[in-house]
């Protein structure tokens, strides 16, 4: 009982270690993420009620909440974990939006990501980072609003500048910034210095990740999308 007390001390202590090293937010959607595991057979209950968002479909992950389960990473040392890199790029945009919309150079999203990438690379994981390639087609008219949206913001957030409103125009800023493939390319310039594998999918990264792990290329997918699930991919690791 002693020994197992220890050890669970001592794998807290890890965990507060790591959690030291960013955000909570970040922390909690890091190192102690939830893996679905067999969620093929529990979605088609849900779907009558499921629409889809822009982040895959709508209330899935919360419905599967029993099928989940809390893991560290180091549950997944020596595994292949593909990444949706435009969760990241997205992500690693907010502490920049301003300078980005603008114009001025910032690689702070470049070095978010690649922080992301040495704290798998320390817990033993193979990164495999897929971006997304061209657009689908069949989204023209769903990219267009988004780019009408992103518009809006833009001006909305220039306009709260102009007032001295600080905290609507950097909210504003970070719904306006877009990922352009000159973006993707430090982020993939920053991976070959640091001999971290990527993929370029044909269109959207998350069915490369899927298709990729059919096919046993990689072992578990990372990502915030629940596309990953209706893909039918069974290891996949959420916030």
């Amino acid at each position: 009982d002693r020994e197992r007390a220890r050890r669970n001390e001592t794998r807290r202590d890890e965990t507060r270690r790591d959690e030291r090293l960013f955000d909570k937010s970040f922390a909690e959607s890091f190192d102690a993420r939830r893996e679905i595991r067999d969620a093929r057979a529990a979605i088609p209950a849900f779907l009558p009620w499921a629409t889809l968002d822009p982040m895959g479909i709508k209330s899935l992950l919360v419905n599967l909440k029993a099928a989940t389960e809390r893991v560290h990473l180091r549950d997944y040392a020596g595994l292949r974990v593909g990444i949706d890199a435009s969760c990241w790029l997205h992500k690693g945009t907010y502490s920049c939006s301003e300078d980005l919309c603008k114009g001025r150079a910032n690689l702070a999203y470049v070095r978010y990501c690649m922080h992301n990438v040495k704290i798998l690379l320390r817990y033993g994981i193979v990164p495999v980072l897929v971006f997304d390639g061209d657009l689908l087609p069949m989204k023209k008219n769903e990219e267009s609003s988004r780019h009408a949206s992103r518009a809006a913001a833009l001006e909305k957030a220039l306009a709260a500048e102009r007032a001295g409103d600080a905290a609507l125009a950097r909210a504003c800023f970070n719904k306006a910034v877009d990922v352009t493939p000159d973006m993707c390319r430090k982020l993939m310039d920053a991976c070959d210095e640091e001999r971290v594998a990527y993929v370029v999918a044909p269109y959207e990264a998350d069915s490369q990740l899927a298709f990729m792990a059919h096919k046993k290329e990689l072992d578990v997918v990372l990502t915030e999308d629940s596309d990953l699930l209706a893909y039918g991919v069974d290891r996949v690791l959420f916030k």
